[in-house]
């Protein structure tokens, strides 16, 4: 796998996971199941790896990737050209901002399931759920 393919996979992994569960949630009857929040941690925590695997990689060496551009918008003469350029700072940028995001998804769907199970056994969600 080129680093070309990696970059892409860094982005792309968690936006299909969004469409899985966009799927899941509109046209099945699991709208809350477990398997997103899974499928949702699974996919940010490859594609921290994947961060990880180009930080090391571009780091031990002169890494300088920069795919080819293309055209995002157009208005006559005003033109906005798009590209993704990777250098040791955008290395050590992506790689902290995929293991902050994996870690908070992953704490999050662990401590939002366990609170969801204290509330359901709770006494005061049942004083709640019977008014006087």
């Amino acid at each position: 796998m080129t680093n070309n393919e990696i970059v892409w996979l860094i982005l792309i992994l968690p936006f299909v996971a969004f469409l899985i569960n966009g799927f899941i949630a509109l046209f099945t009857n699991y709208k809350n199941s477990k398997f997103s929040g899974y499928l949702n941690v699974a996919s940010i925590g490859i594609s921290f790896i994947l961060s990880l695997y180009l930080a090391i990689i571009g780091l031990d060496k002169n890494f300088d990737y920069q795919s080819a551009s293309f055209q995002w918008i157009s208005f006559g003469i005003f033109e906005i050209t798009m590209a993704i350029m990777l250098d040791e700072l955008t290395l050590i940028m992506i790689s902290v901002v995929t293991a902050i995001s994996f870690l908070f998804k992953f704490i999050l769907s662990h401590t939002w399931s366990t609170m969801m199970d204290i509330l359901d056994t709770s006494v005061i969600w049942g004083f709640l759920q019977h008014p006087c």
